[in-house]
C-alpha cells in the first residue's frame, strides 16, 4: 500500500510515516514537499491508496491541489488542516475531499479516519465483478487495477485504467466522446474530444497488436467509441479477491 503526503512539515511527516507503519505493516509514505512538483504527474506515475494534503501547503490552497487530482482519479483525500473553520471544511469537502482532519493531529483519529476511508474505497469497488476476460488475451482485474496480457502485466496510468474500464463496463454499447469525456475527466471536459483521441491511441498502443488497425477498441465515426462487440466480455470467476 502507498499513500502521498503533500507537507513541508517534516518533523510531521516522520510522525505520520511511524503511525502508519504500525498500523499498516509495508506502507509506503511518498512525501511531496515542494511546490514545483505537479500533483496530477505524481498521482499518476505513483497511482496512490490515498493521499494526506496539508492545507495550506507551501502557500499553495489545497482546493486547487483536490481540483487537479479528481479530473484524473478519485483516489480517497484526507486534508491535514491548519483552521478549523466550518466554512473552509465544507468548501473541500464539496470539491472532492474524502476527510478532515485539524492540526494538531490526534493520532487515533487519524488512524480511525484512514481506516474509514480504506473501508469505503474497498466497498465501492468490490460491488462489482473484480476480474473481467477482455477477449482472450486481456484479462482486467477492476480491484486491483491490474491489466494482464496472456498473464503478463501491463502498466496502465489512473487515466488510462478510468477510460478503459469505462468502456469494459458498458459493453455492447456505443458511447459518445461527450459521455467518456464526462465519466473519465467530469463535465468541464466534454467538449475536448482531441485528449480523449490522444488517450484513446495511448490505450490502443498498449492492447492492440497493431494499433492502426484496432481490433478491440473500435470508433464509431464522428460519434464515440466501443469494445468490439464479437468480443465476449466474461467474469472470471478463479481470479476473485473479494467474496
Amino acid at each position: 500500500m502507498r499513500t502521498l503526503i503533500f507537507e513541508t512539515d517534516n518533523h510531521l511527516i516522520k510522525n505520520i510515516n511511524l503511525c502508519l507503519n504500525m498500523r499498516y505493516e509495508g506502507i509506503e509514505v511518498i512525501p511531496i514537499n515542494s511546490k514545483e512538483n505537479k500533483s496530477t504527474d505524481i498521482v499518476e506515475r505513483i497511482n496512490p491508496d490515498f493521499i494526506l494534503i496539508s492545507h495550506p501547503f507551501a502557500a499553495i490552497d489545497a482546493g486547487f491541489i483536490i481540483t487537479n487530482i479528481r479530473k484524473i482519479s478519485e483516489v480517497p483525500i484526507i486534508i491535514l488542516a491548519n483552521t478549523k473553520t466550518g466554512g473552509e471544511k465544507a468548501r473541500l469537502l464539496e470539491i472532492g475531499a474524502d476527510e478532515y482532519l485539524c492540526k494538531p493531529i490526534d493520532y487515533l483519529e487519524f488512524l480511525s479516519t484512514v481506516n474509514a476511508v480504506i473501508r469505503r474505497n474497498y466497498r465501492c469497488r468490490s460491488g462489482s465483478k473484480s476480474t473481467v476476460n477482455i477477449d482472450d488475451r486481456l484479462t482486467l482485474n477492476f480491484d486491483t487495477h491490474e491489466l494482464r496480457c496472456l498473464d503478463k502485466p501491463i502498466h496502465l496510468t489512473p487515466l488510462e485504467y478510468n477510460l478503459l474500464s469505462t468502456l469494459v463496463k458498458h459493453n455492447g454499447m456505443i458511447l459518445s466522446y461527450q459521455t467518456i469525456l464526462e465519466k473519465v475527466w467530469g463535465v468541464n471536459y466534454v467538449s475536448d474530444v482531441a485528449l480523449l483521441k490522444k488517450y484513446i491511441y495511448y490505450l490502443r498502443s498498449k492492447l492492440e497488436l497493431n494499433p492502426h488497425d484496432p481490433k478491440l477498441i473500435l470508433t464509431e465515426r464522428s460519434f464515440g467509441y466501443h469494445i468490439n462487440k464479437a468480443t465476449q466480455i466474461t467474469e472470471d470467476p478463479a481470479k476473485h479477491i473479494y467474496s
